[in-house]
């Protein structure tokens, strides 16, 4: 199987989890097309990283590194992908030697998710923008209610969906969450797909072991109740 033409990954972090970062790597880069997002790592931690990654990317948005991050996964992620899929994995997630078998297998049983991922945030989305700006921005209103979320520690999306959706999401951005220091890019990428009429098409699986979230990843800033 060719992984680097079946996934492209992407994975941030700062010094604070550089050692996470030596030892994810190495278990991510067999699986893919391995994308570093380098906002606060240092010159030495990035060489030191040098060959357990494809491409290296710095994102400069914001003064703000964790900003920055989650900036990357919202504007960047979409518009890099070229494998069939994307997997954004998180610094501080835990991976077992099989994790891949855990994306494998859903993606064979449910070849029609554009969005799934081990774990569910626990506040569902509920966001209503209704109005001509909003209709002129965006093309539509948006009635999102009780909508599912996947955690963005680890989630996996379909490449074509988010690219054909892109400029859609790079709208509800920049209507709803401007501040990055508020914003939280796994609720916006959930978000997009529930507007987008393909909420059947997130799903939440357990991984059973094989990929593990803290509790506190993807929750530091929650739109979900966002009006």
């Amino acid at each position: 199987m060719n992984y680097k033409e079946k996934y492209d990954i992407f994975i941030c972090g700062g010094s604070r989890h550089f050692p996470q970062l030596q030892a994810l790597l190495p278990q991510l880069y067999p699986y893919g097309r391995l994308h570093l997002g380098s906002s606060i790592l240092s010159g030495a931690e990035v060489m030191e990283l040098s060959g357990h990654f494809d491409h290296l990317h710095t994102p400069r948005y914001d003064p703000d590194g964790y900003a920055n991050f989650k900036l990357f996964c919202t504007r960047e992620i979409n518009r890099l992908a070229r494998a069939t899929y994307f997997i954004k994995v998180d610094a501080d997630v835990s991976l077992s030697e099989d994790w891949i078998e855990y994306v494998d297998r859903i993606v064979r049983e449910r070849a029609n998710a554009v969005l799934f991922g081990p774990k569910e945030g626990v506040a569902r989305i509920n966001v209503e923008r209704t109005g001509s700006l909003v209709r002129k921005k965006l093309g539509q209103e948006i009635r999102v209610k009780d909508g599912r979320k996947a955690v963005g520690g680890f989630y996996v999306g379909e490449t074509a969906f988010f690219q054909q959706h892109d400029q859609f999401m790079q709208n509800v951005y920049d209507l709803l969450y401007s501040n990055p220091q508020q914003s939280s890019e796994d609720t916006l990428r959930s978000l997009v797909v529930h507007a987008a009429g393909a909420g059947d098409r997130l799903l939440i699986r357990d991984s059973r072991g094989m990929i593990v979230i803290p509790p506190c990843t993807g929750n530091r800033h929650s739109m979900a109740g966002a009006k």
